[in-house]
């Protein structure tokens, strides 16, 4: 039973905190009624309003007066023994200042203002994203109150309020916003009079799902061309959208007809990101009136088209395309060319196709060119770089096989006669074995031998003699090693 009744209680507080959370900002503001002036009587058309006058003191009774004048009999009323002043079904021709005046001398005894208006009926509101960071909502009042009236904004993104103030004597504000808030806005308009105060449903949106650009602007229309007519229009980027950010672009939608035909025929061009389009229009009719228009909307497709920019008017001439002097400022901008057939028929109920072929490509900046350029040298010089150093690698290995040829063909001439001596060789190994001493004196080892000369005296002990060691250790028979050379 206990755990019941915890239970009911825990959601009764959620909702109730959940309802104080969503009617705080309505409760808040309409606390109070609007201001109004202190010494006015405000009140509803339609319903009955009493003006008091003490005039207990006044034997020759009052007399009421509208605005100075006397009250009119379109104004329905009544006095009562007090000298006070009932109006029956106040309407808007009631408003004015009442006085209430001595019969007699004319005395004003009491002077007041009369305001017959309605409670505000609740505001009905939209809002739009002009560009990715910032947002304006509109509202009505749901009708004339014909009195003052406050309008107050609460805006919300999570539990953060965003200031969003409205503009005189406009039911509109603006306030900065996010392309890629995760949290979606929530936005209530509260508006409040002296006979009452109402607020609107509370709307909530990303600012991705209500962005609608302002309409393009059409900056210059060109004719020209002779044999296949031409029409240059250059359109620009709304002056709302922020300009100074690339990496929000606009997708336009071109529309035109001829001035014989009742409907637009429509043409999605290119995405720009230099805020300007060049379009290429020819026409096979020439000196035919045309009226073009334009439109945008964010790139990836978010939100709604903007409204279509004003018409302008065109004709196709004569003139030579070569003459056509498109300034030099669009040459790298995004552009399409669009090749228009017959747009007229014989009865003008029956249009044919409009659109033969479509040309789209988007233009390059000189700044990306450039890139481009330079990250192709940049590829290039790397890999001249690398074949080079591979080849000089294989130069330098193949110079230093030669080198070594060179060495060993020049080299062994000079170790033939290599004569192993050592002190005592007593093995019967042939290698071991001392030559006769006859043998060696057979030899011409003084210093006009070439070997000598070149390796020293082979009589010397081994390990002094660095041919010798080589040899011996080697193993190479001394029998092959005894040769005579000849002085």
């Amino acid at each position: 039973m206990n755990i019941n009744y915890c239970r009911e209680f825990t959601v009764m507080v959620l909702l109730a905190l959940c309802l104080n959370r969503c009617v705080e900002p309505r409760l808040k503001i309409c606390r109070e009624k609007g201001e109004s002036d202190p010494s006015a009587v405000v009140t509803e058309a339609g319903t009955e309003v009493t003006l008091p006058c003490n005039a207990s003191s006044v034997q020759s009774g009052v007399l009421w007066r509208l605005n100075g004048s006397a009250v009119p009999p379109s104004v329905s009323h009544t006095l009562n023994a007090m000298g006070s002043i009932t109006i029956e079904g106040t309407s808007l021709s009631a408003n004015g200042v009442y006085s209430c005046h001595n019969n007699v001398s004319g005395e004003q005894l009491i002077n007041v203002t009369l305001e017959v208006g309605y409670p505000p009926k609740r505001p009905n509101v939209s809002c739009r994203a002009i560009n990715p960071h910032k947002v304006i909502c509109k509202w009505s009042s749901g009708r004339e109150t014909f009195l003052p009236i406050k309008f107050t904004v609460v805006v919300k993104s999570k539990d953060a309020d965003i200031k969003c103030i409205p503009k005189r004597r406009r039911n509109e504000c603006s306030f900065a916003g996010k392309y890629n808030e995760p949290y979606p806005y929530a936005v209530t308009v509260v508006a409040k009079n002296a006979l009452g105060c109402e607020g609107s449903e509370t709307v909530k949106f990303s600012l991705k799902s209500i962005m609608k650009p302002d309409p393009p602007n059409i900056l210059k229309v060109i004719p020209g061309q002779g044999r296949q007519r031409h029409v240059w229009v250059i359109c620009s980027y709304p002056s709302t959208w922020n300009h100074a950010d690339k990496g929000f672009t606009l997708t336009a939608e071109l529309e035109y007809k001829s001035m014989e035909e009742r409907n637009y025929r429509q043409i999605k061009i290119a995405t720009s990101r230099e805020n300007v389009w060049v379009l290429k229009i020819l026409d096979s009719h020439p000196g035919t009136s045309r009226v073009i228009r334009v439109r945008a909307k964010d790139f990836l497709d978010y939100g709604r088209w903007s409204d279509w920019s004003p018409p302008t008017y065109v004709n196709t001439s004569n003139e030579d395309e070569s003459k056509v002097d498109i300034p030099k400022k669009f040459d790298n901008v995004a552009s399409a060319t669009i090749y228009i057939e017959s747009s007229v028929e014989s009865e003008p109920t029956q249009y044919p196709d409009a659109l033969k072929k479509v040309n789209l490509h988007g233009g390059t900046s000189k700044i990306s060119v450039f890139c481009i350029v330079l990250c192709s040298a940049c590829l290039a010089l790397t890999t001249l770089t690398g074949i080079a150093f591979v080849y000089l690698k294989k130069r330098r290995k193949e110079d230093t096989r030669h080198q070594d040829a060179v060495a060993r063909q020049e080299l062994e001439p000079l170790a033939a006669p290599v004569i192993l001596m050592n002190g005592d060789m007593t093995s019967t190994n042939p290698i071991h074995e001392t030559p006769p001493q006859d043998d060696l004196t057979r030899i011409n080892l003084d210093e006009s031998n070439p070997f000598v000369q070149a390796f020293g005296d082979p009589r010397l002990p081994i390990n002094n003699n660095v041919i010798n060691s080589e040899y011996f250790y080697k193993r190479i028979k001394t029998s092959f090693l005894f040769q005579e050379t000849q002085v």
